[in-house]
C-alpha cells in the first residue's frame, strides 16, 4: 500500500505567499515568470515554465526526449485563457499532494488576470468614447462657426443691400445737386462702405475735377463734414 507523501509546511507558506504577491506586480507576464521562480522547489519537479500561447507542445517532445512528465496547469477563467503553468515533474508522488494548491493558485491568477483584462477593455472603452465626442464637439464647433460666419455674412449682405437702396432712394429723392451730396455722402459712410469718402464733380472744359464733398466717420461714430480737401482741384 502506496504511503502518501507528507505536505511541506514551508511549499505550502511560499504558495500562500506568491498569491499574496502576484497581485502587486505589473503585468501577466512579469507575474508568471514570478510565480515560476517561487514555485521551484515544489517537491517532485525538475523545472517549471509556463507560455502565454501553444508553445507547451514544444515542451512536450522535448519531455518526451528526456523521459520527463509533463503537468499543464491552464490559467483560463470565463473560457478566456491566459497561458499555462508547466511543470516538467520527476517524482509523481512527491508533487501529486500539491496539485489542489497549484490548481488554487491558478484559479486566483485567471481571476486577477481576468479583473485586469476587463479593466483594460473599459478603459479601451471609455478612451474611445471620449475621442468620439471630442471629435463630435470639435465638428459642431466648427458647423457652429461656418454658421455664424454665414449668418454674419447675411445680415451684411441685407445692410448693404439697404444702404444701397438708401443711397438710391437719396440720389432721386431731390433735384438739388447739392442736397443730393451730402446726402450721399453720408449714407454711403453712415453704411460702413468706406470710413471717408471724398465725392469729385469732373469740369471737362478745365479738364480738371473738383473736390466738393469730403466726409469722414470719427472714433464716436459722428460725421464729419468739410475738411480742408473741400474744393481743392486736380486734373484730369
Amino acid at each position: 500500500m502506496n504511503r502518501q507523501n507528507p505536505l511541506s509546511a514551508e511549499t505550502i507558506g511560499q504558495i500562500a505567499l506568491i498569491q499574496s504577491m502576484v497581485t502587486h506586480l505589473p503585468d501577466k507576464e512579469v507575474a508568471l515568470s514570478f510565480v515560476c521562480r517561487g514555485l521551484v522547489d515544489v517537491p517532485g519537479i525538475e523545472k517549471i515554465d509556463f507560455c502565454l500561447d501553444e508553445h507547451h507542445k514544444d515542451a512536450e517532445q522535448r519531455s518526451s526526449k528526456n523521459q520527463e512528465q509533463l503537468q499543464i496547469f491552464a490559467i483560463k477563467s470565463g473560457g478566456y485563457e491566459f497561458g499555462e503553468l508547466i511543470f516538467y515533474v520527476s517524482d509523481s508522488e512527491s508533487f501529486s499532494p500539491y496539485h489542489p494548491f497549484l490548481d488554487n493558485l491558478c484559479q486566483m491568477l485567471a481571476v486577477i488576470f481576468e479583473e485586469r483584462r476587463q479593466r483594460s477593455l473599459n478603459k479601451s472603452i471609455i478612451e474611445d468614447l471620449e475621442k468620439r465626442v471630442y471629435e463630435r464637439t470639435k465638428e459642431l464647433e466648427l458647423e457652429i462657426g461656418e454658421r455664424k460666419l454665414g449668418e454674419e455674412a447675411l445680415r451684411e449682405k441685407m445692410r448693404l443691400e439697404s444702404a444701397y437702396q438708401q443711397i438710391a432712394q437719396t440720389t432721386l429723392s431731390s433735384l438739388d445737386m447739392s442736397t443730393v451730396l451730402d446726402r450721399l455722402g453720408e449714407h454711403i459712410v453712415n453704411a460702413g462702405i468706406f470710413r471717408s469718402l471724398a465725392i469729385s464733380l469732373p469740369d471737362y472744359e478745365s479738364n480738371c475735377v473738383e473736390v466738393v464733398r469730403n466726409i469722414r466717420r470719427l472714433n464716436d461714430g459722428s460725421l464729419k463734414f468739410g475738411v480742408p480737401d473741400a474744393g481743392k482741384e486736380c486734373p484730369l
